[in-house]
């Protein structure tokens, strides 16, 4: 075997981490080291970034972070291209139509035609953090998904405090109703990432970036995610199909 295996690791929430790891594949079937160095050394390539509110990515070159402005704008859907051509034909023609509701870019910035209510449950910071996240994981197609499992442990009554919640719900949603692949994500526990891929740990494997924050945590799952594979077959061949089952 000598393919490659990618996890796409996502920390939710009002800002956002990713981390993207594609390593040898025969790490996971149990050849190499099983140790932090080990994991490093099949590592072939790794991404991290934060979206969202505190968007951020890594600068290889200076070796640290710098601050992004998002710019991500949702390509117009041809059916919206085919209307707007279709308007303006017929404005040319002196003729009268039903308005266009806008685009999904307008509405979210409160420009729609129709509605008139306000988004209190799915802010439009997070849907356009969604939309963004499906373009990667359509950019990654056989990669595993792996996202931070979240569990209320203190009483809040802010609507931030349920954002990861909100946000892995439509992530899934997202990749289970338009991703060409239709993956289930796996939800890992946030402790047990933070406990088994400590700071330390994630320098050994080449996986630490400082000022990363949310980018550090989305590694934790991914490296805690790796070992699982590597641990347990059933996991394995869950996350990587086309690599680990019978064809």
């Amino acid at each position: 075997m000598s393919e490659s295996a990618q996890v796409i690791g996502i920390d939710p929430g009002v800002t956002t981490g990713i981390c993207i790891v594609d390593l040898d594949a025969r790490w996971l079937a149990g050849q190499g080291v099983a140790d932090w160095q080990g994991l490093g050394a099949a590592i072939e390539l790794v991404h991290h970034e934060q979206i969202g509110r505190h968007a951020k990515q890594w600068d290889f070159d200076k070796g640290k972070t710098f601050n992004v402005e998002e710019k991500y704008r949702p390509k117009p859907r041809a059916a919206e291209q085919v209307l707007r051509l279709k308007n303006a034909k017929l404005k040319k023609a002196n003729r009268t139509t039903e308005p266009s509701p806008g685009s999904l870019r307008a509405i979210l910035d409160g420009e729609g035609l129709y509605g008139g209510g306000e988004l209190m449950y799915l802010t439009p910071d997070e849907i356009k953090q969604v939309m963004r996240i499906q373009e990667t994981l359509e950019m990654w197609p056989e990669a595993a998904i792996v996202i931070e499992d979240f569990i209320v442990r203190k009483p809040n009554q802010s609507r931030e405090f349920l954002s990861p919640v909100r946000m892995a719900s439509m992530i899934t949603f997202s990749e289970l109703t338009v991703g060409s692949r239709g993956r289930t994500p796996f939800m890992q526990s946030s402790s047990l990432a933070m406990t088994t891929a400590t700071d330390e740990r994630l320098r050994m494997c080449g996986l630490y970036r400082a000022g990363l924050i949310h980018g550090n945590d989305a590694a934790r799952h991914v490296s805690t995610f790796l070992r699982e594979c590597r641990k347990d077959q059933d996991t394995r061949a869950a996350a990587f199909p086309h690599l680990f089952k019978a064809k």
